[in-house]
């Protein structure tokens, strides 16, 4: 015999319990994954997604963001990012003090963060499904110049 399932997450406050229906997950559910509870009293914690799984879904490759890191960065390799983080700064009007050559040095031999990279692939789009309409638009505008 099934029992019903109840989830709950984050995004609730455990204020309400839905039968054989999952929450949709949200970014902090990184941090405190939802429940999933059954009437047996089995408690299930929700398995996150790896970066590379979260990448797969996304269309990307699995080596798409391989050798990101920079072992000896050059002088202009230096400049070329103080200027980036110093523009990034004044774009979201956010005034920070200006990153240390030891800092940029440190971030460019190991630039990707897990953190980072969930919060770019929930704020992405999936690319095949990009393709699909970018090859719909050219499809149609080729049509429409032979006419």
């Amino acid at each position: 015999m099934a029992h019903p399932k109840f989830s709950s997450s984050k995004a609730s406050f455990f204020t309400e319990a839905n039968e054989e229906c999952a929450n949709t997950l949200v970014a902090t559910d990184y941090k405190d994954p939802p429940i999933v509870n059954d009437e047996t009293e089995t408690d299930y914690i929700v398995r996150r997604l790896t970066p590379t799984e979260c990448a797969r879904l996304q269309g990307f490759p699995d080596w798409w963001c391989d050798e990101l890191g920079i072992e000896e960065p050059t002088k202009e390799d230096i400049a070329k990012w103080r200027e980036v983080f110093e523009v990034h700064a004044n774009a979201i009007g956010k005034a920070t003090k200006p990153k240390t050559d030891s800092q940029i040095i440190k971030w460019l031999k190991d630039p990707q963060a897990d953190s980072a990279e969930y919060k770019m692939w929930g704020n992405g789009v999936a690319l095949p499904n990009v393709y699909f309409v970018l090859s719909g638009i050219m499809y149609y505008a080729q049509l429409e110049s032979q006419n």
